[in-house]
């Protein structure tokens, strides 16, 4: 049988996996894989590739007089993340995200969407409480490599750095959105 030239291939090949992914599942495979090198990156796993933030490394292992203070990537135990992390007003986070960039914080919402790839799961949370519920247009993508089994609709409480802003497709439009890598997760809200 003859195929016809106005068909699309749809299986196969190397890109058929992605042909048959809609947009939001590539965003947030995407999204997976950013959140994902930028984590094995800061645990140390693949130190220095990418960088662009201007660090320079020294061979005898002393830094230059004028380098900044880098927070350390070392995972915090989480009486240190409960206690010592910030609650941030959505409002305040996304107008401030970079500022919250490497600080601890702390947020309760509703997870209205959840994908998980390569060992990641990344969502988005919707933090601003209703009077039923939470407002699904504050939300914030937050990423975590736990092994937690967290569904839509859950409530949860995320203890993590903030990482700035992240930028999404959105019907025609980028959207940027505050996002978090989360250390820790409560199902539930905490108290």
């Amino acid at each position: 049988m003859a195929k016809r030239s106005n068909e699309q291939p749809t299986g196969g090949g190397p890109l058929g996996w992605w042909r048959r992914r809609d947009e939001m599942q590539k965003v947030l495979i995407l999204v997976v894989a950013v959140i994902g090198g930028w984590f094995l990156w800061q645990s140390g796993v693949l130190p220095g590739i990418g960088s662009d933030d201007g660090a320079t490394t020294v061979a005898d292992g002393e830094a230059p007089s004028d380098a900044e203070e880098v927070p350390t990537t070392e995972l915090q135990p989480f009486e240190v993340y409960q206690n010592q992390s910030e609650e941030v007003d959505y409002q305040e986070l996304k107008a401030k995200a970079e500022d919250y960039r490497g600080r601890m914080i702390t947020l309760a919402g509703e997870v209205i969407q959840v994908e998980r790839d390569l060992g990641l799961t990344v969502m988005k949370l919707a933090v601003t409480r209703l009077a039923e519920g939470f407002d699904p247009a504050d939300t914030v993508v937050v990423g975590y490599g736990g092994e937690e089994e967290i569904d839509e609709g859950d409530v949860v409480t995320v203890w993590g750095d903030g990482l700035g802003t992240i930028e999404l497709p959105e019907d025609d439009q980028a959207e940027e959105l505050p996002s978090v890598l989360a250390k820790y997760i409560e199902i539930g809200e905490s108290s």
